[in-house]
């Protein structure tokens, strides 16, 4: 085989976060937040939106639609345990989405501050 200089190209993927993807909350309460993206590459599809289950997220629901094909954001409800330790939760959020036949996702750290 002749041996030669590969070139490797990485692409942006087809969204990226937009605005302020943070909240504060009161323990024992709930609140309503907008999540947006932008598309990108001409990417069309529904984007699903879950919160990663880790030691960060204990204590904090996160209820999210998947952004609509034809929408750049959705409405997520936020709801803080009683027991949720106070203070700055840095969570992740995982948007899953198909794009060129492949399921693809990331991960987007969201910033809570939790006050009694």
């Amino acid at each position: 085989l002749p041996s030669g200089a590969v070139r490797i190209k990485i692409l942006e993927g087809p969204i990226d976060a937009v605005g302020n993807w943070s909240a504060e909350a009161t323990r024992g309460g709930e609140s309503d937040h907008t999540l947006a993206i932008k598309r990108t590459c001409g990417f069309e599809g529904p984007v699903d939106i879950k919160l990663v289950a880790d030691p960060q997220s204990q204590g904090i629901e996160l209820a999210a639609p998947a952004i609509a094909a034809d929408a750049q954001q959705a409405a997520c409800h936020l709801k803080i345990a009683k027991d949720s330790p106070l203070g700055e939760r840095k969570v992740n959020v995982k948007l899953s989405y198909k794009f060129n036949n492949q399921d693809l996702s990331m991960l987007l750290p969201l910033i809570i501050v939790v006050r009694e």
